[in-house]
């Protein structure tokens, strides 16, 4: 019985991987829109109207005559019209001056701010902006149109007779939407009824009515598969859906070759007058078939378990000094965006729920705030609710001083992950206020200040605490100035122009001192950075060099040098004198090379605890090679040397080499290899990707090279800053 069962699972499994795989492959060679062609003139886009024309008319060509009898001009060779932003190229035009109508033939070009016509003959109205192109194409970046008629019915609106819409910029497309009559409101949408779908010349699909966003850059269909040492192989799908202007999303449909198949729905959306949002969601009921591969016979019984996460964010302006901002976040477990969605995890990975309403006063900031704890595998902080009010430096009357003020009052619980039942409960109320009186003295920019920090509390950790008030006295300066000198230099640095230098020295010291609390920070249960308020009497350094220059009219940094370090006096709970130094270095003396830094040096204890660097090099004069070098070094964690190499084959080649190298242990902690070929309107992708401890996974991505919206991107980038969507 089992054995029947198990077959049947994987009759079951197999039959999900041919529709979810097989079916949707043709789907990627249409919904995979071009680069424009470099050939496409380039135009203003300062206006939004394909055909906006206004003000005088002006005509140029080789041979101009004028007709009086009919009130015409006539036009031979290099034919040029111009009316406001549009302009007529043709071999031949008859101009009729009071109707404002053009009639021309041979090479016909009409250009403006969104695209361009062209055809064989034309006859069009310059007032009304309507009119006929015969044998004619039509580009509106990055969509491309051809029909044997193209009709301007209007300034924004033109139908295609018996021709198709594009995204390939070929005078023979990959693929097209072909329909006997398209209308295309450009910078809009395009609508056709009876639309059929050509790969080359074969058709593979009839729409009965097709609309399609002339805006997004987007496709409507991706496709990712891959391997890897979790998942087995796998498949990553998605399309993407356009109900209206105000409501698109994203399906998903994925298939893991040991984990079962996996299915979720993003939505954005816009509603009139109550704001946006997004309502996201992803399960999957985890397949454990007790074997690597779903193909391979064993004898232990398949286990099912539901995995999933729901959201919900949603952003409102309800006028324009009320907002509210709310976030519904539900895991199965504490591992699902680890294992899911690592890139979501790797920014956060224990989101939370939570509601805010901010409201902007005629003196300061009222909020209001609700935080709860929805996933129960999480150690969490819960407001219930918390109202806060801040005022920001407000002058008192012409008196000099300056007053600011920042009060909450909050009802806390902590409660710690499951299966713990122990939670930290407390009422706090807590106010701090300031006084400032900010002067200029000679070049010195100066501002004394005291003030006081008062917190209620209602539990503490022993009840002798309970409804106590905590308070700690504070004062301090804080002290700047800017010098600056101009050098006359002009020459050439590392084949960079340099035009003139200036020197900016800012240095600043700010004094603290701050009393030790009524109430120490150990007789506290610790919520958050208000309950562990401790005493410090301390001086801050800090300098900044800048080395400027001007490009074009503007300012351009050189060099940029940061030092900051506290010098701790005797009553600072420290061991007194100079705490860490911090350091942060830029330089960009050039297009081709950039160079970042930032260290972190214990004065205490004499030696560095961390320091990072970035050197990146790039052949800027014809983009054929990067090389990406850089280090990550911590004291008490580790030692990495990361490198990043791209080199440009030929221009449908390419390849991408990354490295991460643990120099303590002598081991590559991290390799990636991809190769990548360029297929005119996307590029593919070969990645072979091997993490220690995680094993290796092969990927084949499919990327679109002229759209940035573009999500999916499983790659590794140098230094981890990459930007896109899910990778596995």
């Amino acid at each position: 019985m089992a054995s029947m069962n198990r077959s049947k699972a994987i009759m079951t499994y197999r039959l999900r991987f041919f529709i979810l795989v097989s079916i949707p492959l043709f789907l990627l060679v249409f919904f995979s829109p071009a680069v424009r062609s470099d050939s496409t003139p380039t135009v203003d886009e300062s206006s939004n109207d394909i055909m906006k024309s206004s003000g005088p008319v002006e005509l140029k060509g080789d041979k101009v005559s004028f007709n009086n009898k009919e009130n015409k001009f006539e036009a031979e060779g290099n034919v040029v019209v111009s009316r406001g932003n549009t302009r007529i190229f043709a071999d031949a035009m008859q101009f009729y001056r009071q109707e404002k109508v053009a009639i021309a033939e041979g090479n016909i070009i009409v250009e403006n701010v969104k695209g361009t016509i062209s055809g064989d003959k034309m006859t069009y109205n310059l007032e009304s902006q309507t009119g006929n192109f015969t044998n004619a194409r039509v580009s509106m970046d990055p969509y491309y149109g051809k029909g044997t008629i193209i009709s301007k019915v209007g300034p924004e609106k033109m139908n295609i007779q018996d021709g198709y819409l594009t995204t390939c910029d070929h005078d023979k497309p990959h693929f097209r939407l072909q329909a006997a009559n398209i209308t295309v409101e450009p910078g809009k949408q395009a609508q056709a009824r009876g639309m059929k779908m050509f790969v080359g010349p074969v058709p593979i699909m009839y729409l009965p009515r097709y609309t399609q966003s002339l805006v997004d850059r987007r496709p409507r269909y991706s496709l990712t598969p891959g391997y890897s040492k979790d998942f087995g192989f796998y498949v990553l799908q998605a399309w993407r859906y356009d109900f209206n202007e105000k409501v698109n999303g994203v399906f998903h449909a994925d298939l893991y070759d040991r984990k079962g198949a996996g299915v979720g729905g993003d939505l954005n959306y816009k509603t009139i007058g109550y704001g946006e949002g997004a309502v996201r969601t992803y399960y999957i009921n985890e397949y454990d078939i007790g074997t690597k591969h779903i193909w391979e016979k064993g004898d232990v019984k398949a286990t099912y378990r539901e995995r999933y996460k729901a959201e919900w964010f949603h952003h409102w302006n309800v006028n324009d000094k009320t907002s509210a901002t709310w976030q519904y976040y539900k895991l199965s477990d504490a591992d699902f965006l680890k294992d899911y969605m690592k890139r979501e995890n790797r920014n956060d990975p224990s989101p939370s729920t939570y509601f805010v309403l901010t409201r902007l006063l005629t003196y300061g900031t009222l909020g209001l705030t609700v935080q709860n704890r929805v996933n129960r595998f999480n150690t969490e902080v819960e407001r219930l609710p918390e109202l806060s009010y801040n005022l920001s430096n407000q002058a008192l009357g012409s008196s000099g001083f300056f007053f600011k003020n920042t009060s909450s009052f909050v009802n806390l619980v902590k409660k710690f992950a499951s299966p713990s039942s122990v939670n930290l409960e407390t009422r706090r109320l807590d106010t701090q206020n300031e006084l400032s009186y900010p002067m200029k003295i000679a070049f010195f920019e100066l501002k004394p200040y005291v003030g006081a920090e008062h917190t209620y509390y209602s539990r503490a950790i022993n009840p002798e605490d309970f409804n106590s008030v905590r308070g700690q006295f504070k004062t301090g300066a804080d002290l700047s100035t800017k010098f600056f000198k101009v050098y006359d230099v002009h020459r050439k640095f590392l084949g960079a122009e340099i035009n003139r230098l200036r020197h900016i020295i800012a240095p600043s010291i700010a004094y603290l001192y701050a009393h030790e609390p009524t109430i120490e920070s150990s007789k506290l249960d610790q919520f958050d950075t208000i309950d562990a308020l401790e005493r410090s009497h301390r001086i801050s350094l800090s300098l900044e060099n800048k080395l400027q220059t001007k490009r074009d009219g503007k300012p351009v940094d050189l060099a940029r040098l940061i030092l900051e370090t506290p010098f701790l006096l005797k009553e600072d709970p420290g061991n007194g004198g100079f705490g860490d130094v911090i350091t942060k270095l830029e330089l960009s003396p050039a297009d081709w090379l950039r160079f970042s830094s930032d260290a972190d040096y214990d004065a205490q204890a004499e030696h560095i605890k961390t320091i990072n660097y970035d050197i990146y090099l790039n052949d800027s004069k014809n983009g054929k090679w990067y090389l990406n070098l850089g280090e990550r070094y911590s004291r008490d964690v580790d030692n990495q040397f990361t490198t990043e190499l791209g080199y440009v084959i030929n221009p449908i080649w390419r390849f991408k080499i990354y490295q991460q190298f643990d120099i303590n242990s002598g081991t590559n902690k991290e390799q990636q290899y991809a190769l990548i070929r360029d297929l005119h309107e996307w590029e593919m992708e070969m990645n072979f990707n091997h993490t220690r401890g995680d094993g290796s996974r092969f990927l084949l991505i499919f990327r679109l090279k002229a759209f940035p919206d573009l999500a999916v991107d499983a790659s590794t980038g140098f230094n981890k800053r990459k930007a896109g969507n899910r990778a596995r």
